[in-house]
C-alpha cells in the first residue's frame, strides 16, 4: 500500500487466452467488448512485436499509475507509437469535457470509498483533461478510438447483468460527506450546550472530545497522504489548511 501511495507500485503484463477472459468476465459479471482497430498488415505487425517483448519476464513489470500509466493507458500508447503520434493529433483535436474529479468520482460511483477518494484528490483533480488523457478509462478510450476513426464499434461479447455506472448517481459520496458534516455540526452544538448546562458533569466534556477525535480522522487522513505520497494528486491538497 505504501509503495502505491509512494507512486512506485509495480504491477506486471501477462498473456491469457481468449476463452480464459471470457470466462473470467463472465464469473466476476464484468462488460467484455471487441474492437476493430483501424491497422495496416505492418502496423498490425508492428502491434503485435511490441506485445510479445513487453510480456518478456524482464519486461513485464511497469509503474503503476491510477491514471497515467495502467491498463488502459499502455495499450492507448502503444497504438499511439504504432501510428506516429496520430492517436493524440487525432483526439487533440476534440475540446476537453471533464476534469479529473469528474471522471474520479464516476469510477467510484456506488462505492463506500467515493466520499474518501474526493477528500484526498487534490488541486490537480480540478484540472480539464485532453480526450487523449482521458483515456485511463477504458470506455473513454474506446469511445474517443472509435470516434476519431481509428477503431471500429465495440461489439459486446459478454454484458454485465448487474447495475452499471450510469444507473446510479455519481455525487452520491459528495451528497453523504456533506450529510454527514451537517450532522456531526448539528452533534456537536447539541453536545456543547449540555456540557454547558448549569449543573455540568466533570464528564460533560466527553462525548464532545470524542465527537472531535472522530471528526478530526478525515483530517488526519489528508495530512498522512500528504506527508508519505510522492503523487501531485494527493501531495497537493488545499484541505491540509482546513
Amino acid at each position: 500500500v505504501l509503495r502505491f501511495l509512494r507512486g512506485r507500485a509495480k504491477f506486471y503484463v501477462a498473456h491469457q487466452p481468449w476463452a480464459q477472459m471470457k470466462r473470467d468476465c463472465q464469473d466476476e459479471d464484468r462488460t467484455l467488448s471487441r474492437q476493430s482497430l483501424a491497422l495496416s498488415a505492418a502496423q498490425h505487425r508492428a502491434m503485435v512485436r511490441e506485445l510479445e517483448e513487453q510480456v518478456k519476464p524482464e519486461n513485464r513489470r511497469y509503474s503503476y499509475h491510477h491514471y497515467w500509466n495502467n491498463c488502459a493507458t499502455r495499450p492507448r500508447d502503444l497504438l499511439d507509437q504504432v501510428l506516429s503520434g496520430e492517436v493524440r493529433r487525432r483526439l487533440g483535436k476534440r475540446p476537453p469535457r471533464a476534469t479529473l474529479r469528474q471522471l474520479n468520482r464516476l469510477g467510484f460511483t456506488g462505492r463506500v470509498v467515493q466520499p474518501l477518494t474526493d477528500l484526498v484528490l487534490g488541486k490537480p483533480g480540478e484540472r480539464l483533461l485532453s480526450i487523449y488523457e482521458e483515456g485511463f478509462v477504458p470506455g473513454y478510450l474506446s469511445e474517443s478510438l472509435q470516434l476519431s476513426g481509428l477503431a471500429g464499434a465495440p461489439l459486446h461479447v459478454y454484458k454485465r447483468k448487474g447495475a452499471t455506472l450510469h444507473d446510479r448517481d455519481p455525487n452520491l459520496g459528495l451528497k453523504l460527506l456533506c450529510a454527514a458534516a451537517l450532522l456531526a455540526l448539528a452533534l456537536a452544538l447539541a453536545l456543547a450546550r449540555l456540557a454547558r448546562g448549569p449543573r455540568p458533569s466533570r464528564l460533560a466534556g466527553l462525548p464532545l472530545a470524542l465527537l472531535a477525535l472522530l471528526c478530526g480522522l478525515p483530517s488526519l487522513l489528508v495530512w498522512g497522504l500528504v506527508l508519505v505520497t510522492h503523487l501531485p494528486e494527493l501531495r497537493q491538497n488545499e484541505l491540509i489548511f482546513a
